[in-house]
């Protein structure tokens, strides 16, 4: 079957300020990623104390702020404007086209099938790095 949901990769929370969220979760001792800036985006990772690199998939919560509405990537800026909270789910698909095609005939509403890589540093100075799928 090539539209096999594989794993759910990461929920995308989203937030105030992520920098400020990141720091909240740090100081309770969870591990966060310093802030990563992205055109209109600024994100912070919560990651699992054994965060799992393989097949793409990286299991961790995602901390999103929107910083410029008019240069974040679409969907982003219709997903930010909702309430502040968990807004979307990014899976893993051995085909994610043909995995949203079956998921939109159930009735979810499935946002555009986007590739997406980038490495992510700690702060401890290692750096997570998904395999490209």
């Amino acid at each position: 079957m090539t539209d096999r949901l594989l794993d759910i990769d990461h929920p995308m929370i989203n937030v105030r300020e992520a920098t400020a969220a990141g720091e909240t979760f740090a100081a309770m001792g969870v591990i966060a990623t310093p802030t990563s800036l992205m055109p209109g985006l600024a994100n912070r990772l919560l990651c699992f104390p054994t965060v799992r690199a393989k097949d793409g998939i990286c299991n961790y919560l995602e901390l999103v702020g929107l910083t410029g509405p008019e240069e974040a990537p679409p969907p982003t800026p219709q997903l930010l404007t909702q309430p502040y909270g968990p807004v979307s789910t990014v899976l893993v698909a051995d085909d994610a086209k043909a995995l949203a095609k079956r998921l939109e005939g159930l009735g979810p509403d499935v946002g555009p099938v986007r590739h997406l890589q980038h490495d992510w540093g700690l702060p401890d100075g290692s750096v997570i790095t998904p395999p490209s799928p």
